[in-house]
């Protein structure tokens, strides 16, 4: 029944599914369902019980130690588990269900309070794993372990929803993988840096450079962003303000 449930609700929706229409595609009577549930909202409940939510199975994979490299542990879980919905349609189609095809009104409390308590405690781990990150100097200083962990926390939310509103379109386990390791990669401090953004006058000439965190991500290293406190880095000059040619002739 619980199957049936599932298929009938990912095509009509939660609201518009009825008992008669999942007691058909079941294969029972309307009473047999009735006999172990006592309506839509308890087969939804036990629907939303077995799944497996992507922040509970993130938060799962991400531990509690990291090891030495804090960002990539997080790339390779979240790779991991976008490779594993992708893998699975029975759990893509649930997902679809409770994120997408469900309106949460007052009955449907539970399910909905486990989202957000699975969420607050995925945020919470991964602003731990960036304050690591910036106790170990590898965070570029234009970013605040909060900040990252927000941003970071709305493009796995993003690439999932979007994935399941288009699961026909790109692979979410390639793009999205590289999606995570380019943003990863362009809020790291370069080691040689030692968290601090350099000036241009302060490399040694001649002096080996280290593989940026890019590089050890495995993804195109952005150009660098123009410093305005630094002389002489090619900003063009402002333009003079309207009327004060010093030219003209008064």
């Amino acid at each position: 029944m619980l199957d049936a449930a599932e298929v009938v609700f990912f095509e009509r929706g939660v609201a518009r599914a009825s008992l008669e229409e999942i007691a058909q595609a079941a294969g029972v009577t309307r009473g047999a369902v009735y006999w172990h549930f006592s309506g839509k909202l308890e087969l939804f409940l036990a629907l939303d019980a077995r799944a497996r939510l992507p922040h509970e199975e993130l938060l799962a994979r991400l531990g509690e130690d990291p090891g030495p490299d804090p960002l990539d542990a997080l790339a390779r879980a979240s790779e991991d588990l976008l490779a594993g919905f992708e893998r699975d349609p029975r759990q893509r189609r649930l997902l679809t269900v409770l994120l997408l095809r469900c309106e949460y009104v007052a009955e449907m409390a539970p399910a909905l309070e486990r989202q957000r308590r699975a969420g607050d405690a995925l945020r919470a781990q991964i602003l731990r794993f960036f304050s690591m990150v910036a106790d170990q100097g590898r965070l570029h200083p234009r970013w605040r372990p909060e900040m990252a962990a927000q941003v970071f926390f709305a493009l796995f939310v993003g690439l999932l929803f979007g994935w399941l509103h288009a699961p026909e379109g790109t692979g979410i386990a390639a793009e999205g993988g590289l999606a995570i390791r380019a943003f990863l990669a362009s809020l790291a401090a370069d080691p040689e840096d030692g968290g601090k953004r350099p000036s241009p006058a302060g490399r040694t000439a001649g002096r080996a450079v280290p593989a940026r965190p890019c590089q050890m991500l495995g993804v195109p290293c952005p150009e660098p962003l123009p410093d305005p406190l630094v002389a002489g880095n090619g900003a063009s000059p402002p333009h003079p303000a309207p009327g004060r040619n010093s030219g003209s002739r008064r």
